[in-house]
């Protein structure tokens, strides 16, 4: 004899079903997630030292911009973040005298410190004089007018002394900024309508390619009034370095037999 099923029981049987379905569902997602998460853990980089840092070693202890350039502070990715957070709840009255330079073994490029200066070129030997001007006493300036002269031996397109430019000087003792310009000049026989055809019409290859397009170089009359003005070496003192490679390039074997 066929069993009856009321209305009622088949609703039931309906709502059991979806309620377990619903569970399912809840189960699979809570599982994806965990999942998730242990692959961005197992993302971070793993160390063997403990998640506490140190303090001390970080932000904490009054250290001054010598001592930090010798003892940068090496920390990952991860306690940089961590730090950063940290620093954003303390005060920030004393950050020039607690904060440390940062290097972190995770980066691509890594930073370089100095405790007193840097100098930076195109060329690590005019890099190299340049530095050195500083350590025999000399200011910025008296380096810059240095590597400005070694960049025309050791590397003339970087080094224009044919050429021009613009110099911005900070004077620090008195507080303002000097900016000179020793951009190249036209000649003195140069006419308003020198690069004009017999139309009054504009040649442009005349102005770009042509000999009249030529100017006279400021970089040496530039590098020198600023040494004048503002730098504390003699002429002799801050050329004698691109001087010196100028003879040893001169020394070096010629590339092609003379002819």
């Amino acid at each position: 004899m066929p069993t009856s099923i009321s209305k009622n029981n088949i609703r039931t049987a309906d709502n059991n079903s979806q309620s377990r379905a619903n569970i399912k569902a809840a189960i699979l997602l809570i599982s994806s997630t965990f999942l998730v998460s242990l692959s961005a853990h197992a993302l971070e980089p793993t160390t063997n030292q403990s998640t506490t840092i140190n303090q001390t070693s970080i932000n904490t202890s009054a250290i001054n911009l010598a001592i930090m350039a010798d003892n940068p502070t090496v920390i990952s990715e991860t306690q940089r973040v961590t730090r950063a957070k940290i620093n954003a709840l303390t005060s920030t009255i004393n950050n020039a005298k607690t904060d440390q330079a940062i290097y972190s073994e995770d980066a691509i490029h890594h930073p370089v410190w100095a405790k007193n200066g840097m100098v930076a070129t195109q060329e690590a030997l005019a890099s190299d004089i340049g530095l050195k001007i500083l350590k025999d006493g000399g200011n910025a300036v008296d380096a810059g007018v240095a590597v400005g002269f070694a960049l025309a031996v050791t590397l003339p397109r970087a080094g224009n002394i044919g050429g021009g430019g613009f110099m911005m000087i900070y004077d620090a003792k008195q507080g303002k900024t000097v900016a000179l310009d020793y951009r190249e000049k036209a000649p003195s026989a140069a006419t308003r309508d020198m690069y004009l055809d017999e139309d009054g019409n504009a040649v442009s290859d005349l102005s770009r390619y042509h000999g009249l397009a030529v100017g006279v170089p400021g970089t040496v009359a530039g590098l020198l009034k600023a040494l004048e003005e503002h730098g504390t070496m003699s002429r002799g003192q801050v050329m004698a370095p691109a001087l010196h490679w100028l003879k040893m390039v001169l020394k070096l074997p010629q590339a092609c037999p003379s002819r």
